[in-house]
């Protein structure tokens, strides 16, 4: 009896701890289970709310040209990070086959996303040709900034006999017709360098307000009015000299010069000198002769109180008395040493302008 006591006393506690352990492992498989039930509910849920589509990922590409191209089936943002002509961010995302389909049922925005993709080198096998195929689809279909990159494709992209220029300019026209400012800016512009000044001046008046100083179109309007025989209008003079110095546009330049007054004919002379230089254009060499012409006259004028105002101390009398006597037409060898004493003179006083053409004449002449 004690030995079967003894016997049963040490096996209960075993089957306690057996019985213990089941039930974790068993608690344990429920955990897993539940889990694995809960993921298959959540991706039941997400299937459904897609549609029933597996989702696409999107990639954003880099800003770089030379990144990796989209093949067929992969996608992009309806919007592009590096895309300047958006408008909005969208979240919607087509793969190329999907905006080929799009754009072939007349939807011009797919249009102009693919023509982009193809000039932003962001597509497979892209092409220039490609782009434009797009972007004139595009502007048929009333795309305002596939009418300008139109353009903008054929004059950086394509071979200059690609097009004739009244198809570039009738793409900008439309392109500023429906609404997009740079369009009207590359229209203005084009019109002008074809020789339609009145069309220009249509154009541009349109995109120039009154209040408006900033625009391209503006500074266009300045640069018509002498083709078309009327006056600059005050508001826009100050363009005729930012467009000069700032963006070097010659014809802003002639402009410029043109309209400054009798006082500054020496600004005037160095003006048109340097665009007959630049540009070898006939027209600017035939008004820089002239400007020179008259210059010298009214310096032959004034050369006996430049003279006077000079003896009197006049340091500034005294450089353009030294300049007119070097360079005149008729200048000779004496007018030359005269002008040389000048400038010495002016140095020894400790005149800036006075030392720098010292220097200049010295070099130019071992004098």
């Amino acid at each position: 009896m004690s030995e079967n006591h003894t016997r049963n006393s040490d096996s209960a506690p075993s089957s306690s701890g057996n019985l213990r352990v089941f039930l974790h492992n068993l608690a344990g498989m429920g955990i897993i289970a539940i889990s694995i039930a809960s993921g298959i509910l959540a991706l039941t849920s997400f299937i459904s709310f897609s549609g029933g589509k597996t989702p696409v990922i999107t990639r954003q590409p880099p800003a770089d040209t030379g990144r990796a191209p989209v093949q067929e089936g992969q996608s992009l943002r309806e919007t592009e990070p590096g895309d300047p002509f958006s408008a909005k961010k969208e979240e919607a995302v087509l793969t190329a086959a999907e905006l080929e389909n799009s754009c072939n049922q007349g939807t011009a925005g797919s249009c102009f996303k693919l023509g982009f993709w193809h000039y932003s080198r962001n597509i497979a096998n892209a092409s220039y040709k490609e782009a434009d195929r797009y972007f004139t689809k595009a502007c048929s279909l009333g795309n305002a900034k596939g009418c300008y990159l139109q353009v903008l494709n054929m004059e950086n992209n394509l071979p200059p006999d690609y097009a004739p220029a009244e198809n570039r300019i009738t793409a900008l026209k439309k392109s500023c017709d429906l609404g997009f400012l740079q369009g009207c800016d590359a229209a203005v512009r084009n019109l002008y360098h074809n020789g339609d000044y009145a069309t220009a001046e249509v154009y541009a008046s349109r995109q120039c307000p009154v209040t408006e100083r900033s625009s391209e179109s503006c500074l266009y309007l300045a640069l018509l009015a002498p083709e078309l025989g009327e006056r600059v209008p005050e508001r826009l003079k100050p363009l005729l000299e930012t467009g000069c110095r700032k963006s070097r546009i010659p014809a802003a330049c002639y402009a410029y010069a043109q309209d400054l007054p009798p006082e500054k004919i020496r600004e005037k002379s160095a003006i048109l000198k340097d665009l007959c230089l630049k540009t070898n254009d006939n027209k600017y060499c035939q008004a820089s002769k002239l400007s020179i012409t008259n210059r010298e006259k009214q310096e032959s004028k004034e050369a006996p109180d430049m003279d006077e105002a000079c003896r009197r101390g006049d340091n500034a009398a005294c450089l353009r008395l030294a300049s007119f006597l070097e360079n005149h037409s008729g200048h000779t060898a004496s007018d030359r040493n005269k002008a040389a004493d000048i400038y010495r003179d002016l140095c020894q006083k400790r005149d800036p302008d006075g030392c720098r053409e010292h220097r200049r004449i010295q070099g130019n002449f071992g004098k």
